[in-house]
C-alpha cells in the first residue's frame, strides 16, 4: 500500500513541475529514484540505479 502512494506521489509531482512537455530534472530524479528503491521489485533495477547515480552526477545542484 505504501509503494501506491510513493507512485501516486511521484506522479502528482511530475505533473505539477511540468504540464507541458517532459518531466523537469528534480522529477526525473525522483522518479529514478522510486524506481531505483520499489521494494515490490525482487531484485535490483541496475538501470534504475544507473540512471539515477548519472541524473545526481548531471545536476548542477546534485
Amino acid at each position: 500500500m505504501a509503494t501506491a502512494a510513493v507512485a501516486a506521489g511521484s506522479g502528482a509531482a511530475a505533473g505539477t513541475e511540468s504540464a507541458e512537455g517532459p518531466p523537469g530534472p528534480a522529477a526525473a530524479l525522483e522518479l529514478w529514484l522510486n524506481k531505483a528503491t520499489d521494494p515490490s521489485m525482487s531484485e535490483q533495477d541496475w538501470s534504475a540505479i544507473q540512471n539515477f547515480c548519472e541524473q545526481v552526477n548531471t545536476d548542477p545542484n546534485g
